[in-house]
């Protein structure tokens, strides 16, 4: 496997057919497809080599992608001053198949004056039974509106100051299902003390459940499969 970043462990504990296993081209077939979704390669190729004795070695020949990404983005104005956002992502973070999204942002108008500022970590194999987690948290500001419901009219414009983090865990247990918990503080002392609206100062928790069931082969430009 002639790959540079990638650790060899995370392609291997993606692949079905074990060594010592007869060999299945199905399963060959599911392997390919499986390195694919990672989205961490540009070429894969197999190689399937039956020796006299009919032992049959696999070579997967994987050129690597780039998976990091920046993005910056900045301007100037005298009514919001400085403005901007940056961001900086990678999905195969340090070779080890984790994701991790870094983002801020400067100079929203109309808001309290603070950035925003998001971090997220992803662990797509916590446990053996590939249990993935989900870590992010963030300070953010996020736009909202109030409008008047008999002349459908917006009366206003504010915003919250939302500060808090979620963690999910797929598949627990080895359960089909994902689960997660969210906490925030909101802050909505931007709303404009004029208008009729409750304020919602506060602590946010909630949590979840959910369940997917895919069959798709390819989940980018799926051939067949289906996804509930």
């Amino acid at each position: 496997i002639p790959i540079q970043k990638t650790r060899d462990y995370v392609v291997m504990r993606e692949l079905s057919q074990q060594t010592g296993a007869l060999f299945n081209q199905d399963q060959l077939q599911r392997d390919y497809r499986q390195l694919i979704n990672l989205d961490y390669f540009e070429t894969i190729n197999p190689q399937v080599e039956v020796a006299e004795n009919l032992t049959v070695t696999i070579t997967w020949e994987l050129t690597e992608k780039r998976t990091g990404q920046i993005s910056v983005g900045a301007g100037y104005s005298p009514r919001q001053q400085l403005i901007g956002r940056a961001e900086v992502a990678d999905t195969n973070f340090r070779g080890k198949g984790q994701g991790v999204r870094v983002a801020g942002e400067i100079g929203t108008f109309g808001g309290d004056g603070a950035p925003s500022i998001e971090l997220e970590f992803h662990e797509p194999w916590l446990t053996k039974d590939r249990t993935s987690m989900t870590v992010s948290v963030y300070n953010r500001l996020v736009y909202r509106f109030s409008r008047e419901l008999v002349n459908n009219q917006n009366a206003n414009r504010y915003f919250e100051r939302r500060f808090g983090g979620q963690i999910g865990f797929g598949r627990p247990f080895g359960w089909p299902i994902s689960v997660g918990l969210r906490y925030e503080d909101v802050s909505t002392d931007e709303l404009p003390k004029k208008i009729d609206f409750p304020r919602q100062n506060g602590s946010v928790v909630a949590a979840n459940v959910g369940y997917i069931r895919s069959t798709r082969d390819y989940p980018q430009n799926p051939t067949s499969g289906s996804y509930f």
